[in-house]
């Protein structure tokens, strides 16, 4: 056991609006995607990520949300794929909610530097994504 254990002392929780016209790649972190979050600031030596989620905001079709996580430069171009979240099809009414989707994670931590990108697999211009982060820096 650590003789000093470090514990999440700030939160860190974002929510952002991805409408884009284009499509995410899960190839490419540079096509339609979005910023989520980086791990930066005075004294941060970390970023512990519990979960990254979306939910559309009406009916949409059946896709995936692509999280891609940067070297410590924090730049798009050096993003790789790291996770995927589905979405199934739904048709939102006054009786059927909107679909919402969440990945949890135990054992995620950003190094300062690194960055959270998200894009989808397809456009979300006409019905917008929202997709949150749940972190805390230490």
């Amino acid at each position: 056991m650590a003789a000093s254990p470090q514990f999440a002392s700030t939160p860190e929780t974002r929510i952002i609006s991805l409408a884009t016209a284009g499509t995410g790649n899960r190839l490419n972190s540079q096509t339609a995607s979005a910023f989520l979050l980086t791990c930066a600031g005075a004294g941060v030596s970390g970023t512990k990520v519990t979960q990254i989620g979306g939910k559309f905001q009406n009916s949409n079709g059946a896709c995936s949300l692509f999280i891609f996580l940067s070297d410590t430069g924090g730049t798009t171009a050096s993003a790789l794929l790291y996770d995927e979240i589905t979405f199934a099809a739904t048709t939102a009414s006054a009786s059927a909610a909107t679909v919402r989707s969440v990945n949890a994670y135990g054992d995620f931590q950003l190094m300062p530097g690194q960055s959270i990108y998200v894009s989808c697999s397809t456009a979300t211009n006409t019905t917008p994504l929202n997709v949150y982060i749940s972190a805390g820096d230490f």
